[in-house]
């Protein structure tokens, strides 16, 4: 119920109004907490992971015979990491405005982490691809940036997986000329 206010008073407000601004200023303050969490935090999400029943160090020694012809960036069997360096394809992207299809084509570098984990059974294999773009007609300092990507992106990582799966069965079958030369 309002009063009548006098000059210079404001009106009472209703029963339980005040309590509504909190909740609301609350809701705002989470729903930007999940913005942001997903915001900055979505890309790593995405990873391939799987396990192979097999002794760790033989998907370690298949795993890196895998990933040599595109260049070992960073390994540490330690730590059960081995990252590729860049490597670069050439893409083509299209996009659909008001009904017509553009197709641009980009140069994409990507990179492969690979993280190695021994579980009880079975040996996790875990590979996160970094992505990045560059329109091809730019000049070559212009910088890299990143896109939304496709399935055809996240498939590379799991063509990368079953490269691992071919390369441990190539060293089960002839286990000697698996060794480094």
């Amino acid at each position: 119920m309002r009063n009548n206010p006098k000059r210079g008073q404001a009106l009472s407000e209703p029963i339980g109004s005040k309590s509504r601004r909190p909740r609301c200023q609350a809701s705002l303050m989470f729903g930007a907490f999940w913005f942001f969490l997903f915001f900055f935090f979505s890309v790593p999400l995405f990873a391939y992971i799987d396990h192979i029943a097999a002794p760790l160090e033989e998907v370690w020694k298949a795993s890196e015979e895998a990933l040599k012809p595109h260049g070992i960036h960073q390994i540490s069997q330690e730590k059960g990491i081995m990252e590729s360096k860049w490597i670069q394809t050439r893409v083509t992207r299209e996009k659909r405005i008001l009904g017509k299809v553009l197709a641009k084509d980009y140069w994409q570098r990507y990179r492969l982490k690979l993280s190695i984990k021994e579980t009880q059974y079975s040996v996790q294999v875990e590979i996160r691809g970094t992505y990045q773009f560059r329109r091809v007609d730019s000049p070559w300092h212009a910088s890299w940036f990143k896109m939304k990507l496709k399935g055809e992106d996240r498939e590379k990582e799991r063509d990368f997986f079953f490269k691992i799966l071919s390369r441990l069965e190539q060293n089960k079958q002839n286990p000697t000329a698996s060794t480094p030369a």
